[in-house]
């Protein structure tokens, strides 16, 4: 079962973090990236999701309770930014677009590439914290 869960938790979030990463690229090279960006949201939410509670699920399998050590488990924490970020992205940030037709639309484009610039770099954060957790050094 564990495995099963891993397995999970790694697809959800290779399906999660891997488009987003490519997008935050697309969004200096394409000047049309929020077209294709804003139909990709439910993929986003069903991996998010994925991830998610394949974690919740590893974390009380491993432990027997759903209480993680924080100061064990730094990436929860950047996770949990993480998600905020993606919640603020997608209601605060992407929908302005998706309803505006206006002269407005550039600057809500250029909020767009600076929120998906800095939820990019909180993904990379939870990666690289992810990764350190099972270091033995760390």
């Amino acid at each position: 079962m564990i495995e099963a869960l891993t397995v999970c938790q790694s697809i959800g979030w290779t399906l999660y973090a891997g488009p987003m990463l490519a997008f935050c690229i697309m969004a200096y090279t394409n000047n049309n990236f929020y077209k294709s960006f804003s139909h990709f949201g439910v993929g986003f939410g069903l991996a998010l999701t994925l991830w998610i509670y394949s974690s919740i699920a590893l974390q009380y399998l491993s432990d027997g309770h759903f209480y993680p050590n924080i100061k064990e488990a730094l990436w929860i924490p950047a996770a949990l930014l993480m998600w905020i970020s993606n919640i603020k992205l997608e209601i605060w940030t992407l929908d302005p677009i998706r309803k505006n037709k206006s002269p407005a639309l550039k600057q809500h484009i250029r909020s767009l590439r600076m929120h998906l610039t800095l939820h990019s770099l909180l993904i990379i954060s939870v990666h690289i914290l992810f990764i350190l957790r099972s270091s033995p050094s760390f």
